[in-house]
């Protein structure tokens, strides 16, 4: 699992959302709040619910 702050998240999510795909990865996007949350690819997200 890949820990990123919302700015670097927003600045690569491109490249995020392709690593998500890609390697079946799951990053966290942590914000200065603490309301983060959990960016997974949609078929690995279909297969658990």
């Amino acid at each position: 699992m890949l820990v990123k702050n919302y700015s670097n998240a927003r600045q690569n999510l491109k490249t995020l959302m392709t690593q998500v795909n890609d390697d079946s990865d799951v990053v966290t996007v942590t914000s200065t709040d603490n309301k983060n949350v959990v960016m997974m690819s949609e078929s690995d997200y279909n297969s658990i619910i």
